[in-house]
């Protein structure tokens, strides 16, 4: 009886692991995660109580996979960047305050030779200021455009 009660519980996580993963529900594979780690521990105990030891080393063997799975996983979401797009408004906004900083200040700037180092300075300054705008009640001070070499 016990055996059929553990089965279905494992086929009901199981289930719930599919259902979240294809279905692309976050609620339900957070419960499923949170719950098959208890249960796979449960069921390696339960296993070696019962003396089936090549039962708990292939619960084992899956409580080691699904740990390394979970490690990896969250340590590739740790790295993931969200890629930021920028609007129309924010990129003319950026050439205002390059424009107006250049103006006031134009022995700050280094003269451009249509590098693509020196677009990518440019740019760089650009989407410096339009993140620093971004952030709310902070006031920047912007600097130059000078490329550090």
């Amino acid at each position: 009886m016990i055996e059929t009660i553990n089965s279905c519980i494992i086929w009901l996580i199981f289930v719930m692991i599919l259902i979240g993963h294809f279905a692309k529900i976050e609620w339900i594979k957070l419960i499923a995660a949170l719950v098959y780690f208890p249960v796979l521990f449960y069921f390696f105990g339960f296993e070696l109580a019962s003396n089936n030891k090549y039962s708990a080393i292939w619960t084992l063997a899956i409580i080691l996979f699904c740990t390394g799975a979970a490690y990896w996983k969250w340590k590739r979401i740790e790295l993931e960047e969200e890629e930021r797009t920028y609007s129309r408004e924010e990129l003319i906004t950026a050439k205002k305050i390059f424009d107006s900083n250049y103006l006031a200040n134009p022995e700050d700037f280094e003269d451009t030779k249509g590098t693509y180092e020196d677009a990518q300075v440019t740019i760089d300054y650009l989407l410096g200021i339009i993140d620093a705008d971004s952030k709310k009640y902070r006031k920047v001070k912007y600097g130059t455009r000078k490329a550090e070499s």
